[in-house]
């Protein structure tokens, strides 16, 4: 296994070992999921009549991410540059079509948890859309390549080709979000249950949360994140999984979309089981909350987050797709690799226990159940 992590900068993933370049562009626009499927759909078709029929957009809870590979050769990535620019262009005359539903239960659970249904815009929305596909602003990642200046010197041409000015600072240094972030009310808890075509059942409890003040508080989510519910062996997954058998692959995960943020816990279930993990959710947040975390765990935090950082960035499509997931705000951005688990631990310092205690209190969280049986009265059925 080939590594460059020792000389690569820590906000752009990089990986040697091919002539392949892997380029992933997302956009967060703040539009629900059937606009979202909308526009991803006219990028697709955009991409294809400038020759780009390997590339494609597809809609996801963290936004619309276009992906396409390309030789890492000067000569190649001018081509894809050039392809880019002509593709930025077209946009301005692409149809926008019809939206697509969702297709999974995770993109409906993502919907349901999101968006709300509204078809009352008719031609103003349409008009809408195709004003806002022209003006996407896109970060830029690249991997593979055979070193370090062949990524950088592709990412400036892409970036130029798209005329966004991407910087290369970590998200929270970026300048729409170093000014004091809007506050938004958080909406009354809600207990809702969707009734669906599924075979299994879906629980989930989420809660909206203020953007982090500072690398130290975004580090120390994501760390009291893994001893909670983001790994196996984590507290969540042993009293889910391996005390109740409710569920093989619970877990929980930090969501930034749309300028919100949010934490979010899944259970994945047997019809039937709903209220007895709805339960287990409830303990286990009463659980966590209800003790300092010790120094044992958050070292055991550390060490697989950074492991698991250093194993994202080992191939070429792990690479963009893990940058892409620090955009999303489920790792810190720009983790640095090189320090150590007591180091990272360090980093965050008291927000670990603030964190704690404001985001793992039980109260205050919504709750979600998708499940091929009608409700049983403990929720609102949609």
């Amino acid at each position: 296994m080939t590594t460059t992590e020792a000389v690569a900068a820590p906000d752009i993933p990089r990986r040697g070992g091919t002539d392949l370049l892997y380029v992933a562009l997302v956009a967060r626009p703040a539009v629900d999921w059937a606009d979202r499927t909308r526009l991803a759909r006219a990028m697709t078709l955009a991409l294809h009549e400038v020759g780009l029929h390997a590339g494609r957009a597809v809609a996801g809870p963290e936004g619309i991410v276009v992906t396409c590979t390309s030789r890492a050769r000067e000569w190649d990535i001018d081509i894809l540059a050039t392809s880019l620019t002509t593709w930025r262009e077209r946009l301005h005359s692409t149809p926008v079509a019809g939206a697509q539903p969702p297709t999974s239960p995770a993109e409906l659970i993502t919907a349901l948890t999101f968006d709300s249904v509204d078809d009352s815009a008719g031609p103003q929305r349409e008009g809408r859309l195709a004003a806002l596909l022209p003006t996407l602003v896109f970060d830029v990642v690249v991997s593979g390549g055979g070193n370090t200046g062949d990524l950088d010197a592709a990412r400036d041409k892409i970036c130029r080709a798209l005329s966004t000015g991407v910087d290369d600072q970590p998200p929270l240094a970026r300048p729409e979000e170093s000014a004091a972030p809007e506050t938004i009310p958080e909406p009354v808890a809600t207990r809702r249950w969707a009734r669906v075509p599924v075979r299994s059942s879906w629980v989930r409890w989420y809660r909206f949360l203020t953007p982090p003040a500072d690398g130290s508080e975004q580090l120390a989510r994501s760390l009291v994140n893994v001893a909670f519910g983001g790994v196996h062996g984590s507290l969540l997954v042993d009293l889910v999984r391996r005390e109740r058998g409710l569920s093989y692959s619970p877990q929980s995960t930090l969501l930034h979309r749309d300028g919100r943020h949010l934490l979010v816990i899944d259970v994945q279930t047997t019809p039937g089981d709903e209220s007895s993990c709805d339960a287990a959710i409830r303990t286990a947040l009463e659980t966590f909350s209800a003790e300092p975390l010790s120094d044992s765990t958050m070292l055991a935090a550390a060490s697989y987050l950074r492991g698991r950082t250093i194993v994202d960035r080992d191939h070429m499509q792990g690479a963009a797709d893990e940058r892409a997931a620090v955009l999303e705000g489920s790792l810190p951005s720009a983790l640095d690799t090189s320090r150590t688990p007591a180091e990272l631990c360090a980093s965050a310092g008291t927000a670990i226990s603030r964190t704690l205690h404001d985001l793992y209190r039980p109260t205050g969280f919504h709750a979600l159940v998708m499940s091929p049986n009608p409700c049983n009265g403990k929720w609102v059925e949609l």
